[in-house]
């Protein structure tokens, strides 16, 4: 009896127990639609969201317009020693070097070709400003004057058709763009340390020091190459020190100062010949070897210095550029062998001054209006040769490029470049050789030791883009470009 009473109440409890979870459920129900007939009284309807992935990793992006070397994702699994080692992967770039641990022609000149035109007929600049050399003789660019942590981008521009550039540009332009100043959150400064060893003792070694807070930036960086080379690839050094100073404006411009020293030696090939000096180790290269080819040039020695000072500020009326750069080169010189004793032949010492002022214009959607002023002054110092510095060259130039997107496959670019050259061209020599005899090279009456030139001329430029992507799936990434330009350069002075 008592048994079935513990029955009778255990079963009134399970009873009361799945009752009160009946009703707890049910009260969970009413509140949950209490709660969505609410919300749905509050509902605010929301504009459409778009979600973006990061910004995928082009390393190299070629257009009609252009190649654009994009150094922040760039990898290689060799050694980069100098930025000709990056930019020379575009087709447009044609590289003569001897080798790729030497990048030297045998002249001592730039082994840099671009379209088939050497540096007389293309343009190299950093940040718009050109920075060719000036020579009594040849054309000798320094690509190692350029720091390669403080590039951001590289430009491979093909052929005249953009009136920014002077008229030397017939095979294009070489631009290389530096790093902007950013603001900066964290006073944390990155430090990188880089070192490899190659074949015939070919060492590379850099560091590199930057940071800032807040819109104050700096950097500082140095790069030792050298290599022993082999055969044809002579020994080398280059030494590369660099350093800026910006400020990153909170209005989205900057100013910057940038400051590099490059100095550099070369020598011409080793004669390793088991009758005399020789090294297991190396090819055999005897002294019948096509020494004389190289005799001319058996050491080449010259430094640079360069200071340059740009600015970038948006404005209501379009975004202004600025930039001022002073090249010097207080040391250029070759030796010739001769007798078993190297003869020291200087060259001229040069400078360079470069201006460029512009401002581009958005004047509607797909439309962008350039106007600007630049200038090139080179100076040259003949004291080896019994004579003063010389305002050797003198291009003053005005320009006006209107780009339009006239639709999503066509583009149009249009221009005027007027540009005036003046030319001092040396007349006389203490020394004979080279050319010339010791006196004047050209009779004048009276006689004069340099011969004023002057010219000017107006270029017009053009540049059409079709774009064939939408019209078949198999011309995905395939144009149509069309160029008319004037083609205008003015010899330089060595060779008038």
């Amino acid at each position: 009896m008592r048994k079935l009473r513990w029955k009778i109440v255990a079963a009134l409890l399970l009873q009361l127990l799945v009752a009160s979870m009946v009703w707890a459920g049910d009260t969970d129900v009413t509140q949950s639609e209490a709660t969505a007939q609410e919300d749905e009284k509050e509902a605010v309807n929301l504009s459409d969201i778009t979600v973006s992935a990061p910004r995928p990793k082009t390393v190299m992006e070629i257009t009609p317009e252009k190649t654009t070397f994009d150094l922040e994702f760039y990898e290689s699994p060799k050694s980069i020693r100098s930025i000709v080692d990056i930019f020379k992967d575009s087709a447009a770039v044609d590289f003569r070097g001897a080798s790729n641990i030497d990048v030297r022609s045998e002249r001592g000149e730039s082994p840099v070709y671009l379209r088939g035109f050497d540096v007389r007929r293309f343009v190299n600049a950093i940040d718009g400003v050109p920075f060719d050399q000036p020579l009594t003789f040849g054309q000798v660019i320094d690509y190692a004057q350029v720091p390669i942590g403080q590039v951001d981008e590289i430009e491979v521009i093909p052929g005249t058709h953009s009136a920014r550039y002077w008229g030397k540009s017939v095979g294009g332009v070489i631009n290389i763009k530096t790093k902007a100043p950013e603001r900066k959150e964290s006073a944390k400064p990155d430090l990188m340390a880089a070192y490899d060893y190659g074949s015939y003792h070919t060492i590379n070694s850099r560091a590199a020091l930057d940071g800032g807070y807040d819109g104050v930036n700096y950097a500082v960086s140095a790069q030792k190459t050298s290599t022993d080379g082999y055969l044809r690839h002579g020994k080398s050094e280059t030494e590369n020190y660099a350093w800026s100073l910006g400020y990153a404006f909170a209005s989205g411009g900057f100013v910057k100062y940038m400051g590099t020293y490059a100095e550099t030696d070369t020598e011409a090939f080793a004669i390793n010949d088991p009758a005399s000096d020789y090294d297991s180790d190396y090819p055999v290269v005897d002294a019948s070897t096509g020494a004389s080819k190289y005799s001319i040039d058996s050491q080449t020695h010259y430094r640079t210095i360069a200071h340059r000072v740009s600015y970038q500020q948006p404005t209501p009326i379009g975004k202004l550029d600025a930039a001022v750069s002073y090249t010097y080169r207080p040391d250029h010189y070759f030796t010739q062998y001769n007798n078993n004793v190297y003869v020291k032949n200087p060259n001229s010492e040069g400078k360079q001054i470069g201006v460029l002022v512009q401002d581009e214009i958005e004047l509607f959607d797909g439309n962008t209006l350039a106007v600007g002023l630049d200038s090139q002054d080179f100076y040259t110092d003949f004291e080896p040769y019994g004579m003063d510095e010389i305002h050797v060259r003198d291009n003053k130039s005005g320009f006006l490029e209107d780009t339009w997107r006239l639709t999503p496959r066509l583009t149009l670019r249009g221009g005027l470049r007027y540009e005036t050259v003046e030319l001092n061209i040396n007349n006389y020599s203490e020394v004979s050789g080279w050319g010339s005899v010791k006196g004047y090279q050209v009779t004048l009456d009276p006689p004069q030791k340099t011969i004023d030139r002057e010219f000017n001329q107006l270029l017009p430029k053009f540049f059409m883009t079709y774009r064939l992507d939408e019209i078949a799936s198999y011309l995905r990434d395939t144009s149509v470009s069309a160029g008319l330009s004037k083609l205008w350069n003015v010899a330089p002075y060595c060779l008038g």
